[in-house]
């Protein structure tokens, strides 16, 4: 499982900018439509930057991926996933992962790894893991929709709560706002 949520942010952002700056220096001067074009873009280039990167972000985390190929100027219509570079990147991130893993360096904030034994891990591997695998279609959200069930169903665990920390109601309100899991 890999957090996209930064990535995203970023991907949005640069998107935005490369496509306001080209639509700013679109077109001719000598054009009244394209000078009063330019004089819009310029003296609202905060503003489309905004609503650029917005439209953006809702299309990233609508495709479930941060690399879309898609025009933010004309409202974002032809949104296209570039998948091979999605699946190279996501690859890269595991494998970086698991090389601060065998390395013993703690991974994306993490202070420490904890293993989980005993009932716990047998509860894990029969109500999250095996199912996810059992089912062909599971996606990211699908995964992640699993674990925070869990998480919900256990909240006076004293592992779970060193590993997740203490579900509060507003947690557990946004836990159950994620995306239906989808049948295919």
């Amino acid at each position: 499982m890999v957090n996209a949520t930064e990535q995203i942010e970023k991907r949005a952002r640069e998107m935005a900018n490369e496509q306001l700056a080209a639509e700013m220096r679109r077109g001719s001067i000598f054009n009244l439509r394209d000078l009063f074009r330019k004089i819009k873009l310029r003296l609202g280039e905060e503003y489309y930057r905004q609503v650029y990167t917005t439209r953006a972000r809702k299309a990233m985390l609508d495709k479930h991926t941060p690399f879309l190929q898609m025009d933010l100027t004309r409202d974002g219509a032809r949104a296209v996933v570039n998948v091979d570079k999605a699946r190279a990147e996501e690859a890269a991130k595991i494998e970086q992962i698991q090389k601060q893993t065998e390395a013993g360096i703690a991974v994306g904030g993490q202070e420490g790894f904890t293993e989980v034994e005993g009932k716990l891990r047998q509860l894990i591997i029969d109500e999250v893991i095996t199912p996810l695998v059992q089912d062909p279609t599971a996606d990211r959200t699908a995964i992640q929709k699993k674990l925070a069930d869990f998480v919900i169903n256990h909240p006076d665990d004293a592992t779970i709560v060193a590993i997740f920390g203490k579900i509060t109601l507003s947690m557990e309100r946004k836990l159950n706002t994620l995306p239906p899991t989808s049948k295919k």
